[in-house]
């Protein structure tokens, strides 16, 4: 079998290298994978009838090249006619439509898709979208406050434009993107906010509402032996440095050792430390509490005999380089026993540097030298020593120069130093340094009122907050109630919630007067009188007379007619037509 190229140019096959045999030999095919230009005339011998359909298709396709077909680019498509030698159709692309066959191809105009009926065009809806007629196409536009969508079914493709949604399309409105708030939406572009507790409204947003501002809060963890640290929609009292939550009475109580400790950890630095709200600085935290809490757990000689680890908190966070980062860190520890003994930061400091290695996760002990700890994401560098024993023990232990880098010192109690007094205090030292005994007492401040005590703290009384004089003025005094009003002009009243007299209330006939410990008066003017005002005197009295003098003719009608009735009665006189007849004796 001997086919002959039909085109100079190159059709594009994988096999293109020069074919040699004779006409007769139709046993084998020799075709090279070498990529060169194709010869001008081709004698190919086909091994496969697949390969012969798919040279059949290439040779004999003429949309394959546009010089071998007159179909009209720009509104005809070719087609190549399956099973007819080099035949081809040019129907009409998507958007035109034929008017006449002329030379093989159609005659094809566009279709202008949006003068349909208007329930019918692509373009919804008709009143809000404008459609724009394009070759072979057409392009929908919608207002502003709208955005096109595509509504598309298996029967008609339809674009629509809907009006947008500032709480769908905006995620930062309301502060959704953080759980502030829920956006309601009320006709693009407007939108209500209702911020969730903890969050309060600025503009558009729900805002984390700083807790830690208002006295109210800072009084109230000042109470509990605590600082207020302000969270993302709410706040915690965190005991004082120094100080533990206690785990049975949820309250902070003093530590009888506290000591602070920088560790430096072979961690790259991260930003996000420098924030303590963070996620990660939380985790840090975290890990840290873990790590200590395995390094003391159950260990009641560590790092002094009789004491016991309570937890840790991480005050802050710095860079050391570019792969390490010195964290500062408050422990604290309880006495098990009534021993009171002093337990020097030295003792600390040599625990951690022997019981840290220890800690080390035995499986990702050496990745990068450095080792991971109880399975946190801190590290340490370590320095593995292998003992050879009949068990190959491994020892870690920290390098000479990590361990100088773990430095403490005591939590020093005092009112220059670590204490709980808020702003309503001041402190004053106390001789006692029995752990026992808070080492520092608070007292109120003037012109707060000291009304009871708690622990090392009096309870301070501030009489004028909140305020009790609405929006006048508040003075304290040294005497119950501690406090008096200046009210402003118009307003009077111990707490100055009385408002001064309307002109109604004396009914415009006399002058209305402000007297302490009567509230409003009048002083009417003649010939007014009553507590408002609304008596006229003379008018009163006539009204009066008449009325008495009413009732005193009625008496005396009365009394007139009961005297007449009685002396017709003793006169025999009697309803006579109701008497007896008399009867006449023959």
């Amino acid at each position: 079998m001997v086919l002959q190229a039909v085109q100079t140019t190159t059709i594009g096959l994988p096999v293109t290298s020069s074919l040699s045999s004779t006409p007769d030999d139709t046993s084998s095919t020799d075709i090279s994978t070498q990529n060169e230009a194709p010869p001008t005339s081709l004698d190919l011998r086909i091994r496969a009838p697949d390969n012969i359909a798919m040279l059949h298709w290439r040779l004999l396709n003429p949309c394959l090249r546009p010089s071998d077909h007159n179909c009209l680019t720009d509104s005809t498509v070719c087609r190549h006619v399956i099973g007819d030698r080099y035949a081809f159709t040019c129907p009409c692309r998507p958007g035109f439509k034929a008017l006449s066959l002329t030379d093989h191809r159609d005659q094809c105009v566009d279709i202008d898709e949006c003068l349909v009926k208007p329930h019918k065009r692509p373009c919804q809806p008709p009143d809000i979208a404008t459609c724009t007629n394009t070759a072979g196409s057409y392009e929908c536009d919608c207002p502003d406050k709208y955005r096109l969508t595509n509504t598309s079914t298996t029967t008609y493709v339809m674009l629509q434009c809907i009006e947008r949604d500032r709480c769908k399309d905006d995620k930062t409105a309301c502060g959704q993107d953080v759980n502030g708030g829920i956006c309601d939406n009320n006709g693009y572009p407007d939108f209500t906010c209702s911020c969730f507790p903890g969050f309060t409204q600025i503009a558009d947003l729900c805002v984390d509402l700083n807790e830690c501002e208002d006295k109210t809060v800072l009084d109230s963890c000042a109470d509990q032996f605590a600082q207020c640290v302000n969270k993302q929609g709410f706040y915690e009292c965190q005991c004082s440095p120094g100080f533990h939550r206690d785990a049975v009475e949820k309250v902070c109580k003093i530590s009888a050792h506290a000591y602070t400790i920088k560790l430096r950890l072979a961690m790259p630095p991260n930003e996000e430390y420098s924030n303590v709200f963070s996620a990660d600085f939380k985790t840090f935290s975290n890990d840290t509490q873990t790590v200590l809490g395995a390094m003391f757990q159950n260990v009641s000689h560590w790092p002094c005999a009789g004491t016991k680890f309570l937890d840790s908190q991480v005050s802050q966070i710095t860079k050391f380089g570019e792969s390490y980062v010195d964290a500062t860190i408050v422990m604290n520890f309880d006495e098990v026993s009534n021993s009171s003994v002093d337990c020097p930061i030295n003792n600390v400091t040599s625990t951690i540097k022997t019981r840290l290695p220890a800690l080390c996760d035995a499986e990702n002990h050496l990745t990068g030298g450095t080792c991971a700890l109880e399975g946190t994401s801190l590290r340490v560098p370590i320095v593995t020593r292998i003992v050879k024993s009949d068990n190959n023990t491994v020892n870690r232990a920290l390098p000479d120069d990590y361990e100088k880098t773990i430095v403490g010192e005591t939590v020093k109690f005092g009112c220059d130093e670590a204490n709980d007094c808020s702003y309503r205090h001041y402190c004053e030292q106390a001789d006692s340094t029995n752990s026992s005994v808070y080492p520092y007492n608070c007292k109120c401040k003037d012109p707060y009122i000291p009304v009871g005590n708690v622990d090392n703290k009096e309870v301070c009384l501030d009489a004028c907050y909140p305020s009790p004089c609405l929006d006048s003025p508040c003075e304290y005094q040294s005497q119950p109630p501690y406090y008096t009003c200046n009210c402003l002009e118009s307003y009077y009243g111990v707490n100055c919630s009385d408002v001064p007299c309307s002109p109604s209330y004396c009914h415009e006939r006399g002058i209305c007067m402000v007297v302490e410990g009567k509230g409003q008066v009048c002083e009417c003017e003649s010939p007014y009188s009553g507590v408002n005002c609304e008596k006229n005197v003379p008018q009163w009295l006539m009204e009066s007379f008449g009325a008495y003098a009413g009732v005193f003719l009625g008496v005396s009608v009365i009394g007139w007619s009961a005297r007449y009735l009685m002396t017709r009665n003793i006169r025999k006189n009697w309803w006579p037509h109701m008497q007896p007849p008399k009867v006449k004796l023959i």
